[in-house]
């Protein structure tokens, strides 16, 4: 199934060189974490939503779109530790976020970066986690993952003696 895009986000990303920078935020999220992880691509903090996005260089790969589970990679630089320290005390995969708009969107002369109007969400990814997380001194490195519905079983809800009993006399 195509994604649908902007035209401007489109001719942006299609041009030799385009004034406009795509951010991408991303939010880790887990019942064990106090308050989730919010940052976005850029050396400066941003507003969306009403929740501060912190700055913090990251590297991401845009999930697959084949026939295979969604798939990627996300390095993050483990700046002053507590991105790592967090992902560590958690036992299972914490959720992962992406949404990714233009800085067009977003008034750079204030600090820190605040929309203007609504901005638009060029691509999203919801409903992710994070696998085999690797932590050291200078990065965070996890693959992201997406619910692989092959392995669900088919019908979904069996007819078993537990659940209907009535056809089982």
């Amino acid at each position: 199934m195509p994604r649908i895009v902007s035209t401007e986000f489109r001719r942006a990303a299609e041009a030799r060189e385009s004034g406009d920078v795509f951010l991408e935020f991303i939010r880790i999220s887990h019942d064990a974490l106090s308050d989730d992880i919010r940052c976005v691509n850029d050396i400066v903090d941003f507003m969306y939503a009403g929740e501060l996005y912190a700055g913090c260089p990251f590297s991401l790969s845009l999930l697959t779109d084949t026939d295979q589970p969604p798939r990627a990679k996300i390095t993050v630089q483990n700046v002053d530790r507590r991105i790592g320290e967090a992902i560590q005390a958690i036992d299972d995969a914490p959720n992962l976020e992406i949404l990714v708009m233009s800085s067009a969107d977003f008034d750079l002369s204030v600090k820190p970066r605040t929309p203007i109007g609504t901005p638009t969400v060029e691509y999203a990814a919801r409903f992710l986690r994070l696998e085999n997380v690797e932590v050291d001194a200078m990065t965070v490195s996890a693959d992201i993952a997406s619910w692989d519905f092959t392995q669900e079983p088919w019908p979904a809800i069996r007819a078993t003696k537990g659940r209907l009993p009535g056809l089982f006399r």
